[in-house]
């Protein structure tokens, strides 16, 4: 539920960015999601080259 309210509150809730999404036309929703996945990620190396982690 908390992602929800985030999500209306940033704006990517409204109709119309999630319209222009659809039709390829507003790339911010996926941008931001490109971004959360890439650190994500770059964590997650992270810390597995640490040593720390899910085997």
């Amino acid at each position: 539920m908390s992602r929800g309210v985030v999500l209306e509150g940033s704006g990517f809730g409204d109709p119309s960015i999630l319209t222009g999404q659809l039709r390829l036309a507003d790339w911010s929703v996926f941008r931001v999601m490109f971004t959360a996945i890439a650190v994500c990620a770059a964590l997650l190396y992270g810390a597995r080259a640490r040593g720390s982690g899910w085997r």
